[in-house]
């Protein structure tokens, strides 16, 4: 038997303790045998032991069965905090365990606060704050009020534009918050005074030239949801308010200050609403891939990363149907919606287009394949599987006659078609053919086609087996036994409530009166992990197999609790739709 020692110092988490900590640990341990099929705690019973399996293997019976193997740790809350443990843990083969006392790990966890961390983030499954850069969370995580550094300056809608101006002159500000009875009505920026001043209406009223419909963040709001925001509403100024209570205004400068590493993008976007070259924009999105590396490498996630770069890939759809709209002389009664992942608002690296169109009035042929030679031009390549708008464009009628078959004829192939069209989000156009097209679907879905596509989405489950992760050193495809089995069994639960939201992590949220709240934070959570690990991985390898030797010590422990979290989920949702019953 290896020296107790010596082999946990080389594992997650007693490599974050000291010497002296491990002695005390190891200072208090017993050893156990536990023949094949002996109860080890029974479920309600108190134990003052933290156990760690040595060798052997364990299964935990409680409403989902857990099987733990070697190098797993059980029963850490229950003997830290004297409570009844939580399941009925038996041997299922001869096992040999180290037993800690419960006292002694709570003392170790008060003195090592990276190894209670640890623990704490487990047992409720925060798995990025096991990963996450400091710095980087700082920065994301910073209140925006902290940017405010001075009162607001107001004025009221009939304030005269002279007046204003002198106002702006005076207090060197770039803008004045327009109120009305107390209450912000509108934002008059430097912009609109040099409007005013072209059309020589000085001397007009600030209500004729202010922006309406003011964009607000709430003070306590991260600096990044700000930076966000201007980018997604193509602002250079945010007010900032308490409540009712305005607060200040921030300007693009002030974000920039703090975020100086995301300036390139942010940049990109305003260049984005504004250029009719599409070499121009090949170069842009060229800039986006290079960028994308460079903050992964910073340790910017995938949950920020992807609002951010989503906003600048629509916007170049965008901007790119709008200048062939006027060369081709179509106009905007059609619904343009894209799919996959761009649908679902996951897209960071740019992996081909899912495309679709929706209409009234026939739309050109020509127009639509020229969008798609386009946006394959620019940066964005044509879906081999040709789910693009150039094949898929079909009236109003149309789409909804197709979703009544796929539902109604739940063969493979319409199966398939549901799981690539369910994800449809608007980009362009009328989206009131769009939300009408998507009342229908939740009108005419039925549990039939449901449940077929939850045994789709359970089919293939994640490599865990009972020594841990399954071929782990020839490399895993974790979007294929990972992302996707979330993705997928999460639509049929938003398809079944009739939750429009498309983004994966925006339906689990609103799922929580299905889920429950813990099994919402496990999938978040896992997912986020996931997307991680490929993000990281995407930014040198243009594949989704991530090989063991990439992967560090504690990387590879939540990468297991994440597929154990998934294979649970996936026993949830055959019990749900009783898949098990086809």
């Amino acid at each position: 038997m290896i020296p107790p020692k010596e082999l946990l110092r080389k594992i997650v988490p007693f490599s974050y303790l000291t010497g002296d900590e491990l002695d005390r640990l190891i200072g208090g341990m017993e050893v156990e045998i536990f023949e094949e099929g002996e109860t080890i705690i029974k479920k309600g019973k108190k134990t003052k032991y933290v156990y760690f399996i040595y060798s052997g293997r364990v299964l935990l019976k409680n409403d989902v069965e857990e099987r733990l193997t070697k190098g797993e740790l059980f029963a850490v809350t229950s003997a830290v905090e004297g409570t009844p443990f939580n399941a009925t843990a038996v041997a299922e083969e001869d096992t040999i365990c180290y037993l800690f006392d419960g006292r002694v790990f709570r003392e170790v966890m008060e003195s090592n606060s990276k190894f209670r961390i640890f623990f704490e983030t487990f047992a409720e499954r925060r798995f990025r704050e096991l990963r996450f850069d400091t710095q980087v969370e700082e920065l994301l995580l910073k209140p925006v009020i902290e940017l405010v550094h001075r009162r607001p300056i107001t004025c009221t809608p009939d304030c005269v534009v002279k007046e204003a101006s002198r106002t702006m002159l005076e207090k060197s500000v770039g803008s004045l918050v327009v109120v009305n009875a107390g209450r912000p009505v509108g934002i008059f920026t430097d912009t609109d005074l040099k409007k005013a001043v072209a059309s020589e209406r000085i001397d007009g009223e600030v209500r004729e030239f202010m922006t309406p419909n003011l964009i607000t963040s709430e003070s306590r709001e991260p600096v990044f949801e700000a930076y966000i925001k201007m980018i997604e509403a193509g602002v250079n100024h945010l007010v900032i308010v308490n409540g009712d209570a305005l607060e200040g205004v921030i300007s693009i400068k002030d974000v920039l200050s703090v975020f100086e590493p995301f300036a390139k993008v942010i940049r990109i976007y305003r260049r984005l609403r504004r250029t009719d070259d599409f070499t121009e924009m090949r170069d842009m999105m060229a800039t986006v891939r290079d960028e994308v590396r460079v903050l992964v490498s910073k340790g910017v996630g995938f949950h920020d990363l992807s609002r951010m770069i989503n906003a600048i890939y629509d916007q170049t759809y965008v901007r790119v149907i709008e200048l062939l709209s006027k060369e081709y002389g179509v106009h905007r009664d059609f619904s343009w919606v894209n799919m996959g992942s761009s649908g679902r608002k996951e897209q960071v690296i740019a992996t081909d287009q899912d495309n679709a169109v929706i209409f009234e009035t026939e739309v050109p042929q020509e127009f639509l394949a020229e969008v798609n030679e386009t946006m394959d031009y620019v940066g964005i390549p044509k879906c081999v599987a040709g789910y693009m708008a150039s094949n898929w464009h079909h009236s109003i009628d149309e789409w909804k006659r197709m979703f009544e078959e796929w539902f109604n004829e739940p063969v493979p192939k319409n199966l398939r078609l549901l799981t690539v069209f369910l994800d449809m989000r608007h980009i362009y156009g009328d989206k009131r053919l769009y939300d009408e097209l998507i009342d229908h679907i939740f009108e005419v879905k039925n549990m039939q086609a449901l449940r077929f596509l939850a045994y789709d989405a359970t089919s293939l489950e994640p490599p865990i087996g009972i020594f841990g992760i399954k071929d782990i050193d020839k490399g895993i495809d974790v979007k294929k036994h990972g992302i996707y089995p979330i993705v997928n069994a999460v639509r049929v639960f938003a398809v079944d409530e009739g939750i429009r939201e498309t983004n994966t992590l925006s339906r689990i949220s609103e799922l929580e009166h299905v889920f429950g709240e813990r099994r919402v934070e496990e999938l978040k959570e896992s997912f986020e992990f996931l997307q991680d690990l490929r993000l990281k991985h995407q930014a040198h390898k243009s594949d989704n197999l991530i090989n063991q030797n990439e992967l560090e010590k504690l990387d590879l422990v939540i990468l297991r609790e994440a597929f154990k979290i998934i294979k649970n989920f996936q026993g949830f949702v055959r019990r749900y739709y009783g898949v098990d019953r086809l």
